[in-house]
């Protein structure tokens, strides 16, 4: 059977990562997540869960190895399913496929609507994706996917901002991540890949 990575924080679990991330932060971000890493888990699978409840996106089937990850994820579905649900809040999207000649990114599209505008831009998309390939990741994982994480991580912050006052900026970190992992049923933690360097 395939891996999904070559390293081993492609299958660590988010309370995994979470303790890593904890290590990482400064006594005052450790005193205001409270005792320990378990404690940042459980306030960011809820805060996670909150705002999916809310975002109106059903979440995916969860994938586990790399044949699920062949045979049940689709870039392109799940890319409408969550411009769809991006729409529903009041927002237009925007894939930028192209290098930018200026830096107004398809100004006519943002000027036709008076709604706010999500813009996923692929030259950003290819550098991360060349670090997620370079970082081990094993899947066969395109542009198309990135776009589609990307596209989730927008919809976490148009839901997160509607549904009451922002948490600290540690737990909305943390659960954006979670919230990416369970919406999209994704075989490894989006956290992970901050861990790549």
């Amino acid at each position: 059977m395939t891996p999904i990575g070559s390293r081993p924080v492609w299958f660590e679990t988010f309370p995994q990562l979470v303790a890593r991330w904890y290590d990482r932060q400064s006594e005052g971000t450790r005193n205001d997540v409270g005792p320990g890493p378990a404690n940042a888990v459980v306030r960011a699978e809820k805060r996670a869960a909150k705002v999916l409840a809310y975002c109106g996106f059903a979440p995916l089937r969860e994938k586990k190895t790399a044949r699920q990850w062949e045979t049940r994820w689709n870039a392109d579905e799940t890319w409408k399913a969550l411009a769809a649900a991006v729409d529903r809040h009041g927002w237009d999207v925007v894939r930028e496929r192209s290098a930018p000649v200026t830096a107004q990114v398809r100004q006519t599209a943002l000027y036709e609507s008076d709604r706010e505008t999500v813009v996923i831009a692929d030259e950003a998309l290819n550098r991360q994706l060349e670090a997620v390939v370079e970082g081990g990741l094993l899947l066969p994982f395109t542009v198309d996917d990135m776009a589609a994480i990307a596209l989730a991580r927008e919809l976490y912050d148009i839901a997160a901002e509607r549904i009451g006052s922002a948490p600290a900026d540690w737990l909305e970190e943390l659960a954006r991540h979670e919230f990416l992992r369970t919406a999209l049923g994704l075989p490894f933690s989006p956290l992970a890949m901050e861990y790549l360097g």
